[in-house]
């Protein structure tokens, strides 16, 4: 009796704290995606969709089967794994004392939980842009120039780890927030990010900046407001020529990779246009 006792606790605080984060973290994630993945194929299919994307570019559909494997491989071998292992961390927050605080207190540490997480993330992703960790770990998540919703955790699994799940977790050490706090924290950074991805600038969603990181590489690495302290914050209202590309394209000074991308990402626009062109006919 006393080891069923035993086994049922354990059941019961691995779908508490285990299977449960990672639900309501697919579920933010996936749910979202498939909306802004339907809104990508009705707009195609209504040749409207240019009107609607940042980059004013179609989905390259080609890259979609490919982003879902690698996104579901970091969720299920990255990120349960790692819920499972902080487990006892996770019931750490499941304290009374932590629900019973007042609204300024408990807006004054999720504002510190926002800044303290985006500068972990702005860090790490300013890391990654060196020449060697781009063209080993990075690269792979900017094979999408114009960024589509589903791609938000299209990364490397090491990337995975150290740029999205550590600065998840790692403001929570020093910040006393119930379980149902971190479980809300879990749906606004899941469902943000494949906000910030989407490509659409549409009511709220305005991600040009995001966008830009994408096409011009060394801007914008954060979300909150880090970009304009470090001095890496970009704005315009369309996006640059060529020039520009090769003018921002190099953090660390001179990246042959991101280089070698720009080239490709210019060397497809080239075509697009060859092939609008040879499309035109002229009408006497």
């Amino acid at each position: 009796m006393q080891v069923f006792s035993q086994s049922f606790i354990e059941n019961s605080q691995l779908n508490q704290f285990v299977v449960t984060p990672f639900i309501i973290h697919m579920l933010s994630y996936w749910i979202p995606s498939l909306i802004f993945l339907f809104l990508d194929y009705y707009l195609e299919k209504k040749e409207i969709i240019q009107n609607y994307k940042i980059q004013h570019k179609g989905v390259v559909w080609s890259l979609y089967p490919k982003t879902i494997i690698v996104v579901l491989v970091n969720q299920f071998v990255i990120t349960l794994p790692a819920l499972y292992v902080l487990k006892d961390f996770h019931q750490g927050f499941d304290d009374p004392k932590y629900s019973d605080i007042s609204w300024v207190v408990w807006g004054s540490r999720m504002f510190l939980l926002l800044a303290l997480s985006d500068l972990i993330f702005y860090l790490f992703h300013y890391l990654l842009h060196h020449p060697w960790l781009y063209k080993h770990i990075h690269k792979i998540h900017h094979e999408w120039k114009a960024p589509v919703a589903c791609r938000a955790l299209y990364a490397h699994p090491v990337e995975h780890l150290v740029g999205n799940v550590f600065p998840f977790y790692a403001p929570l050490y020093f910040l006393e927030l119930s379980w149902n706090t971190l479980l809300l924290w879990m749906i606004i950074t899941s469902v943000n990010t494949t906000c910030v991805h989407s490509g659409y600038s549409l009511g709220y969603l305005k991600n040009n900046k995001h966008d830009l990181h994408h096409q011009k590489f060394n801007v914008n690495y954060g979300v909150f407001i880090w970009d304009a302290i470090f001095g890496t914050d970009y704005e315009e209202n369309s996006f640059g020529s060529d020039s520009e590309d090769q003018e921002l394209a190099a953090p660390w000074k001179k990246n042959n990779d991101v280089e070698d991308d720009l080239d490709q990402d210019r060397s497809v626009k080239r075509r697009s246009i060859v092939r609008f062109n040879s499309n035109i006919t002229i009408h006497e």
